[in-house]
């Protein structure tokens, strides 16, 4: 798939693909618009193997379940999870040490 421009925020699900930008995934999520987004389950996620989404930005694509992407958008990853996808994809802005501390993979900045 070709880069996607900087703010441009892709979930492909089994029913088709949001586009998206970071402030529109957060209200999709708020709102409940996602409820929609169905996972593919010829698709595994890449912390978990679970059926997964694929969230696509500018610096990566990653396959997520429905609820790791949630966390992922909200800045609520497990430590474990951080981790992860620091080793799968390096730092990118979802990521980066102003949402988790880079020693302990903690959230820093959590949108509960």
């Amino acid at each position: 798939m070709a880069p996607l421009d900087f703010l441009r925020i892709e979930v492909v699900h089994r029913n088709g693909t949001e586009i998206l930008d970071p402030n529109g995934i957060l209200l999709a999520m708020m709102r409940g618009e996602n409820a929609h987004w169905a996972a593919d389950p010829d698709r595994r996620s890449l912390l978990s193997g679970e059926p997964a989404l694929l969230y696509r930005c500018i610096d990566c694509e990653i396959p997520l379940s429905p609820e790791e992407l949630r966390r992922l958008v909200t800045l609520d990853l497990r430590p474990d999870e951080f981790r992860k996808l620091k080793q799968a994809c390096g730092i990118f802005h979802e990521i980066h040490d102003d949402f988790y501390d880079p020693e302990t993979g903690e959230a820093v900045q959590p949108r509960r």
